[in-house]
């Protein structure tokens, strides 16, 4: 927390939750993620859109658009439940569920880099951070806040030597941590 008393321009600083206004109904969203926007000079809540959103805000008591939603973020290191899409492992990094994908059912959710419903394509993706339990889709699974940037790298070219692809696809695995 910001110790206010050693510098008073940090006194209007908070710690915990924040109330945001919602850029659209956030009601039955606890336990989602989604991210800080600009709504004409006025900080709005929104969704996520995209893989590589930096979606650190967990919503814990949504409401309808326009009205207050209380966003959370947790500090680095930090234990927190989120909402899992697929099944995982403790140990697993985490990453955001595809939100365009299931007409955006999985929005805000979280998913196994190396689980059921693990990326298939290469890119870059957001990590949440490590998931600290075991999971199953829909559960809110324990979870370390340790963001950052995953990339999965997925080409490969068939060189025609079984012994030189085996070791290009190992050095591939091996590169996105699926394999040590």
């Amino acid at each position: 927390m910001i110790n206010a008393a050693l510098n008073p321009l940090q006194g209007n600083t908070k710690a915990d939750a924040i109330p945001v206004i919602g850029s659209q109904n956030f009601t039955g969203t606890e336990n989602l993620l989604a991210k800080l926007g600009n709504n004409s000079g006025t900080p709005n809540l929104y969704p996520v859109a995209g893989l590589t959103d930096k979606a650190v805000y967990i919503v814990m008591s949504g409401d309808i658009q326009g009205n207050v939603t209380w966003v959370q973020v947790p500090s680095p290191g930090e234990q927190c439940r989120l909402r899992a899409y697929g099944t995982g492992s403790a140990g697993d990094r985490i990453i955001l569920a595809d939100p365009s994908a299931n007409s955006g059912a999985q929005t805000g959710m979280v998913r196994s880099l190396t689980g059921s419903e693990a990326p298939t394509a290469g890119g870059k993706y957001f990590r949440f951070g490590i998931a600290e339990e075991n999971f199953v889709n829909g559960q809110t699974v324990l979870a370390r806040f340790i963001p950052g940037d995953e990339t999965i790298s997925t080409s490969f070219t068939a060189s025609g030597t079984e012994a030189t692809d085996i070791a290009a696809i190992k050095t591939i695995l091996e590169a996105n941590g699926i394999i040590t």
